[in-house]
């Protein structure tokens, strides 16, 4: 794809171009040859136009998007409207399949408009939390970083000299709506990150209290082998997160929808996890003191069996976990 827009990166006015600086100068160069056949159409209209049907492509898990659902878009986003004046065909990066549905030439270009649209906060509240964030659009994000000291309601990747974001010296801070990625968390207390996202973050080893994550998406990250007290996770996606042999005191994950989480040989007291979905989740190993899982679906009754202590169980549970003893103690 790159070789057939040779002529558009040839005449950017960037050099030393990363991944990034290319894909943004294909885009700019496309919506320029759009805007030379519309001119009473603004550049800004068109690439967020652009933008909104990626993100919307991205929350379905697709990679194309269909006249009929383009045009319910249109009720909420006149500007959308603009999307039907597109040439479709040729060096145009957006076309339609047999089914004359609209996608990008290439997958990738989806990718980079997620990642521009993370970087330039141009999405709505819901929609950081149904985004998917790909490895691609990680290393497009990436390319984009800057060392800067945090603040607050920013966008955050590289933060510091050494890649992490420190907070063991702020009390009270909030950080509520922002991304990060890829990098580390130190060891920090009474801050907020509801509203959240979170992809491939290392939280350093040590002790973190009073955090919240109130309605994050969490995904690929390492908690494991830390103590956390009063830390809130309800409400919440937990996907791919290693939290093994750490310490759980006080904390919520009450209607958490939590997969592929790795709970083995953690030591967790006082916690809820009421309501919550936990699929293919291992526990094995652990310690459990008052844990509250009433209400839960999916729970991986097998590793139950291979706990101290007892959890909170609806009845149903209970006696289902009191067939399977039988039968491993046989």
């Amino acid at each position: 794809m790159l070789l057939s827009h040779i002529e558009d990166l040839l005449e950017s006015d960037h050099k030393n171009l990363n991944i990034f600086d290319v894909y943004k100068a294909l885009i700019t160069a496309w919506i320029n040859r759009e805007l030379i056949k519309n001119r009473d159409l603004d550049i800004n209209v068109l690439r967020k136009a652009c933008i909104k049907i990626a993100i919307q492509m991205q929350k379905n898990e697709s990679r194309s998007i269909s006249h009929h659902e383009i045009d319910r878009l249109i009720i909420a986003s006149p500007e959308l409207k603009n999307i039907h004046r597109i040439e479709i065909g040729g060096r145009s990066l957006l076309n339609k399949n047999s089914n004359g549905e609209y996608r990008f030439s290439h997958y990738s270009i989806q990718e980079f408009l997620i990642a521009e649209a993370l970087l330039r906060r141009d999405y709505k509240s819901d929609d950081l939390f149904k985004i998917i964030i790909t490895p691609l659009v990680s290393e497009f994000l990436k390319c984009n970083s800057i060392a800067c000291k945090p603040n607050i309601n920013e966008y955050f990747i590289g933060l510091n000299e050494n890649n992490s974001l420190e907070l063991f010296s702020n009390k009270n801070i909030s950080f509520d709506g922002s991304v990060f990625i890829d990098l580390m968390i130190y060891p920090s207390e009474q801050a907020s990150f509801k509203n959240s996202l979170f992809y491939q973050v290392y939280f350093k080893n040590g002790f973190y209290s009073k955090l919240t994550f109130f309605n994050s998406k969490i995904n690929s990250c390492r908690l494991n082998n830390i103590d956390l007290l009063e830390v809130v996770f309800s409400n919440s996606e937990i996907t791919n997160v290693d939290i093994s042999f750490s310490r759980l005191a006080n904390c919520n994950f009450a209607n958490t929808k939590l997969t592929n989480v790795d709970f083995m040989n953690c030591r967790i007291s006082d916690c809820s996890f009421k309501d919550s979905d936990m699929f293919n989740v291992k526990i094995k190993g652990s310690t459990l003191f008052n844990v509250d899982f009433r209400g839960c679906v999916n729970l991986p009754l097998s590793e139950f069996l291979d706990c101290d202590g007892e959890g909170i169980y609806d009845d149903n549970v209970k006696a289902s976990l009191e067939k399977l003893r039988i039968i491993y103690d046989k």
